[in-house]
Formats: structure tokens, C-alpha cells, sequence
């Protein structure tokens, strides 16, 4: 599991760098965010993680 949580939060730093100001502002943006960290670090680890995963890591929604 420590694993998954290095690579998530990795995911989370290139998908933060990558977006733009206004990707940043637009309306539903943290569900976008959780769903593109998931997907990256999925294939960082070449395995499955869930947007729960990265909302419970990123502390997220709650």
C-alpha cells in the first residue's frame, strides 16, 4: 500500500503541473482531478487504483 500512496501522490504532482489556471477554476474540476490521478497512477503501478483510493491518500472530500 505504501506503494500506491508514493505513486498517488506523484500522479497528483504531474496532474497539477500539467493543468492550467483554468482547468484549475472550472466547475467539477476535483472530480476531474481524482480521475486523471487514478488513471496515471494506475499505469505508473500497472495496476488498478480506484478514485477512492486517491480521495482516502489526497484526503479528499471530506
Amino acid at each position: 500500500m505504501m506503494t500506491h500512496c508514493a505513486a498517488i501522490r506523484e500522479a497528483y504532482k504531474a496532474i497539477l503541473a500539467d493543468w492550467t489556471v483554468d482547468a484549475l477554476n472550472a466547475q467539477d474540476n476535483e472530480s476531474q482531478l481524482v480521475h486523471q490521478t487514478a488513471v496515471l497512477a494506475s499505469v505508473q503501478l500497472n495496476d488498478t487504483v480506484s478514485e477512492a483510493s486517491v480521495r482516502k491518500i489526497l484526503e479528499l472530500g471530506n
